[in-house]
Order: C-alpha cells, then structure tokens, then sequence
C-alpha cells in the first residue's frame, strides 16, 4: 500500500487543475453562451434614398421569442412600448426567433437624412424585454 503525505496530494492536485478547468470550461462554455439572450442590428453602408438597402438583426434567443425592428427618422425610444407608440405600423417587423437567428428585410427611403433602426427581442407571453440594440445611419 502506497502512503502519500499532504504535500504530495497537493501536488497531484495542483497538476491536474489546469486540465479540470480546461475540461470545465470546454463544457461550460456553449452552455452559458446559449442561457444569453442578445440582439443586434446591422445596416447596409451607403445608403441611398430611394434605393432599397438592407437593414440585418440578428443574434440569439434561449426560447422562443419576438424580435422587432423599428425604422424611423427619431432616435429610438428608452422602451419597447414606447418604440412601438411613437413609430407606424410600416415601420416595425416583427420576427419569431428562436436560437441563433439572422433576418434581413429591404428598406427604401425617400429622404435624404439620419435614420435610426431599433431592435428589441421580447418574451412573446409575458412581455418582458429580454434584449434590444439600434444604430443610427444616415441616407445619403
């Protein structure tokens, strides 16, 4: 029977922790990655008026969820409900998303000017605001 002291099990210890937090992070990873809900917006560079540009969302949604984009000419509203009070109904898309997603829509504008495109990802049965994001563009 092998005897080993304190000092020698530290020492096996300390040898095999790199591997075990290496392994750890090898199955953590992907998992906390996807408990993240997040979202992003994306537009075409160069935009002209007149012209259709492309506006992208995308990003992931642990569940089943809604993502909206909002184009407008204002900047975008502190909330969700108040995005959707202040912009037309031809100015939201909504999308249902699940995981990793990535929707792009066609936009034309007639005005040369600052634009703003508002992006929220939304919990469609309680209404809670799991994400948003917006960049501001301009139209040449």
């Amino acid at each position: 029977m092998t005897t080993l002291t304190v000092q020698a099990v530290l020492d096996r210890v300390r040898a095999l922790a790199p591997a075990g937090a290496a392994l750890a992070l090898v199955f953590a990873g992907p998992a906390s990655a996807r408990a993240g809900n997040r979202i992003h917006v994306a537009v075409s560079p160069h935009a002209k008026k007149h012209v259709t540009y492309n506006v992208t969302v995308s990003g992931f949604a642990g569940h089943k969820a809604k993502a909206y984009l909002f184009v407008d000419y204002n900047p975008c509203a502190s909330s969700f409900s108040a995005e959707r009070r202040n912009v037309s109904p031809s100015e939201e898309v909504p999308y249902t998303v699940q995981g990793p997603f990535n929707k792009v829509s066609g936009w034309q504008s007639p005005v040369s000017n600052v634009h703003y495109a508002c992006v929220f990802l939304v919990n469609p049965k309680s209404g809670l605001l799991l994400a948003k994001g917006h960049v501001r563009y301009l139209v040449g």
